[in-house]
This record gives C-alpha cells, structure tokens and sequence, in this order.
C-alpha cells in the first residue's frame, strides 16, 4: 500500500512544544503553519516529536499492517527519551488521536525485561 514520508528539521521550539501539550489539534494548526501537504488516500499518521534535535517526522500510510509495522521498527529503533510518537486516525476527514497496542514479541529488549 502506499506509504508517505515528511521530515523537517529545525522546527522552532515553540512549535513542537505546542504540538507536544496539544497534539490532538496538530492537524488543524500545525500542518497549515508547516505546509504540509496530507495526502488524500492516507488514513493514518505517525507523528514523530524529536526535542533533541529541534525536529519533527510525520508518517503516512494508507493501511493500518502498513502503519504499525512502521511504528514497530520506529520505537524499536528510537529508545531516546527526546523522541515522542503521536499516532493519528482519520475518519471521514476529521483526525483523532489513538494509543497504539503494545510492542510484544519475541526476543523484543525492553526496559522492563532483564538481559540474558
């Protein structure tokens, strides 16, 4: 399915600050702000919050396997405590937030399990 990829960098403070208090109205307010372009066909959004780097990575794709895989293998990889993810559903034109299920799988290092 289709996947879409946005990534900017040196994202004023003030922006990501309010994206991180108020993330549900990110799409009414920031996006405009940013001129990003949503794509028609997408149907989810990750949204990727990097406060270290004073920069932010929006996601879309158009199938939810397509989206969680992807949000898989983005918070294996980014165990920094700067980065937050956000993820994003869109129904009829509207977007709402929702927490994605938990990460469970085999052999997955996670700060809870002990290292073998």
């Amino acid at each position: 399915m289709r996947k879409s990829r946005v990534k900017i960098s040196a994202v004023e403070e003030k922006v990501l600050a309010d994206v991180g208090r108020h993330p549900a109205g990110f799409f009414v307010k920031s996006v405009p702000t940013l001129k990003i372009t949503v794509p028609d066909w997408a149907m989810f959004a990750l949204l990727i919050l990097n406060y270290a780097r004073s920069g932010l990575e929006l996601c879309f794709c158009e199938d939810a396997k397509d989206f969680f895989l992807l949000y898989t293998k983005k918070s294996l990889r980014n165990d920094d405590n700067d980065i937050e993810f956000v993820c994003f559903k869109r129904s009829e034109q509207d977007w709402f937030l929702f927490v994605p299920p938990t990460l469970i799988g085999t052999n997955l290092k996670t700060k809870i399990r002990k290292k073998q």
